[in-house]
């Protein structure tokens, strides 16, 4: 049975230590591609324009958007610009007001993917604002696939 060598254990610890120290430096570099990876594909998702060929028009977003508003009434304003929606929504004690964004822009589409950017993370308000906002898109789009009219009976 061998004894205890402490070169061989040095020599394990040096041969260890460098294999670690170059693996982190390449662990940076992927996370920093990563990170610009997902900076230029947000980029490019934010600057496509809005798309409104995919059965929602723009003044049926809009209405969207203004119904919603109305079921929630501390929103005290909505702004759109796009399929990025501003919302001013007055506090619990109605001394100030908060802001939040919400963003519908799925790469120029309304999909019902949305991001939102908030003021007030410890308020639902508004993720209960797009979620009323992705519901109205789902029915415009099945009202605008399925249209009906006066004219249509079934015989």
């Amino acid at each position: 049975m061998p004894g205890f060598n402490p070169l061989k254990v040095a020599l394990d610890v040096v041969t260890f230590i460098p294999k670690t120290i170059i693996s982190i430096p390449g662990k940076v570099a992927e996370y920093r591609e990563e990170m610009e990876r997902r900076r230029k594909l947000e980029e490019e998702r934010r600057s496509t324009p809005p798309s409104y060929d995919d059965g929602v028009s723009e003044a049926e977003f809009e209405q969207i958007v203004l119904k919603a508003k109305k079921g929630i009434p501390r929103i005290k304003s909505a702004s759109i610009d796009g399929f990025v929606v501003g919302i001013e929504v007055k506090s619990q004690s109605g001394i100030s007001i908060w802001e939040a964004t919400i963003d519908f822009n799925d790469f120029g589409h309304l999909t019902g993917w949305h991001k939102i950017w908030s003021e007030n993370d410890n308020s639902n308000i508004p993720e209960a604002f797009a979620r009323d906002v992705v519901e109205g898109i789902r029915l415009c789009k099945e009202a605008n696939e399925h249209p009906t009219t006066a004219g249509d009976e079934i015989h």
